[in-house]
């Protein structure tokens, strides 16, 4: 805090002490009221006498106040001076420099009509000429030398020339290398990756294959337990091996419309495929016959988003009740 405050007063210090109207203003104080500081340093009281009866004891600062306090003395005079040195002085300095260099100007113009004017004298005639003939042969001197210079810079511009052309085309030759080299390894890379690319297919083709495979393995041994379970001495499908469902007897109501289905001839196959219902609750669509319009009849549906696989709904359970009580009665 206490730094601050010292850094602020000596800011505004070195403002007043470098800005040309203080000082000013200081200097022309101290002009006009020179009796003010002369009587207080170097006039002792002895010597000082008051004219006011008032002052019975007459001191510098009673003198002072009696005879040099008045307003030109203290304000007017030094603020009239400030505005003078300051506004009209640059003026007159200005115009004084100028009206200098004005006759520096005219005297050497006259000097110079002067010379022009006043005839040489034989001497300085020779001196002159013999000055001017220096002067020619100085000039043809440099002369000589600036050609030789220019032939010189000639000649190594030339050889810098041609040592440029031969590493231009050093240059060129080492990036057409260059860029063989690259295309070369661009071709390699290619390659690697189109062989890359040809081996994650192959691997795909592998995949797809094995994939392949073991679905027509999984069919083969679905096909095989169905064809043991058929196979199984005095088996049939009953309906009891169905899923189980909150509807324990068939509704005969729909029994016309069950007839309608089966007479359609669009779910046949499906009818005869109720034993894969007996085992599994639910079963790959591969596995089942007429499957569009099982589905259509709302027999079936699909158990997930990929349709691998379908499961019974209720109204395909009582249907299928109703089936083998229907093949029941026929064989009787």
């Amino acid at each position: 805090m206490i730094d601050e405050i010292r850094k602020s007063i000596n800011a505004i210090l070195y403002e007043r002490v470098s800005s040309p109207f203080y000082g000013t203003l200081a200097l022309s104080w101290l002009a006009w009221n020179w009796k003010i500081p002369y009587i207080t340093f170097f006039v002792s009281e002895a010597k000082i006498n008051c004219s006011n009866v008032l002052f019975t004891n007459c001191s510098k600062v009673d003198y002072i106040l009696e005879h040099c306090t008045n307003s030109l003395n203290l304000w007017q005079g030094p603020l009239i001076s400030v505005v003078v040195l300051l506004a009209v002085v640059p003026f007159i300095t200005n115009g004084s420099y100028w009206l200098d260099m004005w006759f520096k100007k005219w005297r050497i113009k006259k000097k110079i009509e002067f010379e022009d004017e006043t005839p040489l004298l034989p001497k300085k005639a020779n001196e002159l000429r013999k000055k001017i003939r220096d002067v020619n042969e100085e000039f043809e001197r440099l002369n000589e030398e600036k050609d030789e210079g220019i032939k010189d810079l000639k000649s190594l511009n030339s050889e810098l020339t041609n040592k440029n052309n031969l590493l231009n085309k050093s240059l060129k030759e080492k990036e057409t290398k260059l860029n063989q080299t690259e295309n070369t390894v661009e071709q390699q890379k290619n390659g690697q990756r189109i062989v890359i690319e040809e081996n994650q297919e192959l691997k795909k083709e592998i995949e797809n294959k094995n994939k392949e495979i073991n679905e027509v393995q999984h069919e083969l041994n679905e096909r095989e337990k169905d064809v043991n379970f058929l196979n199984k001495k005095d088996h049939k499908a009953n309906i009891s091996d169905l899923p189980p469902s909150n509807i324990t007897k068939v509704d005969l109501t729909k029994e016309t419309e069950y007839k309608r289905y089966l007479n359609s001839g669009k779910i046949e196959g499906f009818s005869k495929k109720a034993y894969l219902f007996s085992r599994n609750k639910q079963v790959p669509t591969i596995e089942i016959q007429d499957l569009t319009d099982a589905i259509k009849f709302s027999l079936i549906e699909y158990t997930d988003h990929t349709k691998q696989y379908v499961q019974l709904t209720t109204r395909g359970e009582n249907y299928l009740k109703w089936y083998q009580q229907r093949e029941s009665s026929l064989f009787k």
